[in-house]
């Protein structure tokens, strides 16, 4: 585990990565890794066809130890190579699963008493880092093209959004995932401190 130190380098000091055997010594063995407790975030994608974003969120789901990733849609399954690339396998050790209706799996998630957290520019957006994260949730996102649909976000308890002020209208699935995923751990982490 990764310690929070203010430590001011010296000039002569080196800054280097860890090495492979280095990392792997944080990290818990797959027997003891596979009964760890986890977050109890539940993602779901959206008509994401991109197996690159797929991809990348499988990555941040194994990162953080969320509990579930729900493949809905038109979503990419986890099997192209593109996105097992860039997954770097993590689909091996997220739970997932496939489920035709996104609206039917967030009504299953909502009726065992998730928070929904949709994805969303629209008018009742929060700014990310003003919104609650309460647990168990389950963090809904879109396709970048269409979003969520109206019935998807009349599902929703909340909507966040990260605002975007440049030129372009929206950011990728996948860093919008990385954002949201990260500040919920942390304030995960806060609260059960």
């Amino acid at each position: 585990m990764l310690k929070r130190r203010n430590v001011k380098l010296h000039s002569d000091e080196m800054i280097r990565q860890l090495s492979k055997p280095e990392l792997r010594a944080t990290r818990l063995d797959r027997h003891a890794f596979v009964l760890a407790a986890r977050l109890p975030v539940a993602i779901v994608l959206h008509n994401i066809i991109s197996g690159a974003n797929v991809g990348a969120v499988f990555r941040l789901a194994d990162a953080i130890l969320a509990e579930k990733i729900y493949l809905c849609g038109t979503t990419t399954p986890p099997t192209g190579r593109k996105m097992q690339k860039v997954s770097r396998k993590a689909e091996r050790w997220v739970p997932w699963e496939y489920c035709e209706s996104t609206l039917a799996a967030v009504e299953n998630l909502k009726a065992q008493q998730y928070h929904i957290l949709a994805a969303e520019m629209c008018a009742q957006s929060v700014d990310y880092l003003d919104a609650d994260y309460p647990l168990p949730c389950a963090l809904i996102l879109g396709a970048e093209s269409e979003g969520l649909s109206p019935e998807l976000l009349s599902l929703a308890d909340s909507v966040v959004a990260l605002p975007v002020r440049g030129m372009v209208n929206s950011l990728n699935v996948a860093s919008v995932a990385a954002v949201l995923l990260y500040t919920i751990a942390a304030r995960s982490r806060i609260e059960t401190a």
